[in-house]
């Protein structure tokens, strides 16, 4: 996700993602849970919970 979508990230869950995986991948390193949870909670206002 952090190597592919960058910054556009939020557009993701914008058209419709509705799950990802948050720490470390198979292979590679990701995002810490913290930095994911403070994704979400930034998205929060641009997000419907439906």
């Amino acid at each position: 996700r952090e190597t592919t979508m960058k910054d556009f990230q939020g557009l993701l869950m914008l058209a419709g993602m509705n799950s990802f995986i948050t720490g470390g991948y198979l292979t590679t390193r990701g995002r810490s849970v913290a930095e994911d949870r403070k994704f979400l909670l930034d998205l929060n206002g641009f997000t419907s919970n439906q």
